[in-house]
């Protein structure tokens, strides 16, 4: 794309001059491709330096503008332009000032928007070969102009060596310093092949047209790979940013599950500890099943905040000895649940459906107070599996909200929690190995199933006096 730009722009050039061009004015406008290419290079650098802001990039800004804001105020005056005294001398302070820019980058950052900097030392820089024209230097200083254009294409072409040598060794630039190495003594070279005699013979001309579009391209090209390079940079800042974003909402979303089954727990907890203690009519075994309710809530709450576990398989445990704790928490604050424990054991991960079985109840607590709430296992359709059935005699869930009720932070018209309980417990089925699902209800209630993983399987009938008790 550069090349193809710098060499559209040069054949437009030559397609607009009326007359023949001549070879010397052909090899001279070559050279002087390097100008609307720098200022093309500085539009591009600066975007990439407000994309990335490398401190060498803003002085490549504010170098590429100073050289190209002197492309529409040289056309103010073609005869000079095309000059060789004017040429060289405008190309000797502009190299000499690039030299120097090279040594105050190595050791200053510019602190200021690159492009103005760049601009006023270029309009700087204009006025001085305009004072070395208009000043009698031919016909005091020097014998003859062609003494002059020795001198001046000498001076030119050891300062490009110095600034290549100079971009090599202290450039800071992230891409395409060998490329401005190149393009720096590239342009005193095809600035002093435009302006000797050599220009005058189709063979020079013709090389002098290729270095000085080659130069062009060069530093058009760098241009282009530093606004690449910064748009690379931003899209992996904004990319790493997203990633953090996620990160940190499945981190709010781990910490709201945390939060959501602590406090579950904790008041069951308290209540059968305030239940042990200012309770005296309590029997034994009454006393003896809260305080194996206390030892078990509190062992799952401790595991709940234990690092070390993290990867590790959750513990599994007979199905009565998970939710009978839970369901003495229940009642201890005052709600109205009844556990029908199957007569074979089922073993299941513990936590889990603690988990889960905790949250329906909850759940039920929530949206059916006062209403009574069974639990029990009863066969799947798949005969390798269980489901745990929790079913209660509320309102029960509208038909055009059952479809929503699994989806975080979805909640019913007055509903005072934060819609993340059932997703929660949907959510925690699943990395089971089961399923969560509301069943549909031709009289009122809610009923929610949970399909136990396979392995989970009751062995035997449960008990008819169970079923009957809870088909309502």
């Amino acid at each position: 794309m550069p090349a193809l730009a710098v060499l559209g722009t040069y054949v437009a050039v030559v397609a607009a001059v009326p007359s023949s061009p001549s070879w010397p004015w052909a090899a001279t406008t070559a050279s002087l491709m390097i100008l609307p290419a720098a200022l093309c290079a500085s539009v591009c650098a600066w975007v990439a330096w407000r994309l990335c802001p490398h401190p060498a990039t803003a002085w490549f800004t504010a170098a590429t503008a100073m050289m190209g804001v002197q492309w529409p105020l040289l056309l103010l005056d073609p005869d000079d332009a095309y000059d060789s005294i004017g040429t060289v001398s405008s190309s000797l302070v502009v190299g000499t000032a690039i030299l120097l820019l090279v040594w105050v980058a190595t050791r200053f950052q510019l602190r200021v928007a690159p492009v103005p900097v760049g601009v006023g030392l270029g309009i700087l820089l204009l006025l001085i070969p305009i004072a070395w024209a208009k000043a009698p230097f031919d016909d005091v200083w020097l014998p003859s102009r062609s003494v002059n254009e020795v001198l001046g294409v000498t001076a030119l072409v050891a300062i490009g060596a110095f600034v290549a040598v100079a971009v090599l060794r202290t450039s800071t630039l992230p891409v395409g310093v060998g490329r401005l190495a190149v393009a720096a003594f590239l342009w005193s070279a095809s600035t002093a092949l435009g302006v000797t005699d050599l220009a005058a013979h189709p063979a020079w001309s013709l090389l002098a047209v290729a270095v000085g579009l080659a130069t062009a391209i060069l530093v058009i090209s760098v241009s282009v790979d530093l606004l690449l390079l910064g748009m690379r940079d931003k899209t992996e800042t904004v990319r790493a940013l997203e990633r953090e974003l996620l990160q940190l909402r499945d981190q709010t979303r781990t910490d709201v599950e945390h939060l959501h089954e602590v406090k579950g727990t904790i008041a069951g907890i308290a209540s059968a500890s305030a239940m042990i203690s200012s309770e005296p009519r309590l029997s034994v075994e009454e006393r003896a099943r809260l305080t194996e309710m206390l030892t078990t809530e509190s062992a799952r709450l401790s595991r709940m905040f234990d690092d070390q576990r993290a990867g590790q398989m959750d513990p599994m445990a007979d199905i009565d000895q998970i939710i009978r704790p839970l369901v003495v928490a229940r009642r201890v604050q005052g709600q109205d649940v009844v556990w029908y424990a199957p007569t074979d054991p089922i073993t299941v991960p513990a936590d889990p459906t603690a988990e889960v079985v905790n949250i329906l109840l909850h759940n039920a607590a929530e949206h059916a107070p006062g209403a009574p709430v069974w639990v029990y296992t009863r066969d799947g359709a798949d005969p390798e599996r269980t489901e745990l059935v929790v079913v209660d005699l509320g309102p029960g869930i509208h038909e055009s909200h059952q479809s929503q009720v699994f989806q975080w932070g979805w909640r019913g018209s007055g509903s005072r929690g934060r819609g993340v309980g059932l997703a929660i417990a949907a959510e925690a089925v699943v990395a089971m190995g089961g399923k969560l699902r509301l069943e549909q209800r031709q009289r009122r209630g809610t009923c929610f199933v949970v399909e136990l993983p396979p392995q989970s399987r009751v062995r035997g009938d449960r008990a008819r006096a169970d079923d009957e008790a809870v088909d309502v």
